[in-house]
């Protein structure tokens, strides 16, 4: 029992040192997955509106020209 606990003593050790050489790591992965989820939303929401505007102009092009 005590070499359980000695173990998980060191392993906390462990966790401790590792801690604040992992915090820029965290950051990153943050920072790129709120990049992702904006281009998703970018994506999702404003390119149907770009490409409606699109489309409606060239139906006015179109309708100019005949």
């Amino acid at each position: 029992m005590v070499e359980l606990m000695v173990v998980l003593v060191i392993i906390g050790i462990l966790v401790l040192l590792a801690l604040p050489r992992l915090e820029p790591v965290v950051s990153k992965a943050k920072e790129t997955e709120a990049k992702l989820m904006l281009k998703a939303v970018h994506t999702t929401f404003f390119m149907p509106m770009v490409l409606t505007a699109i489309r409606k102009w060239l139906t006015r092009y179109r309708m100019e020209r005949t």
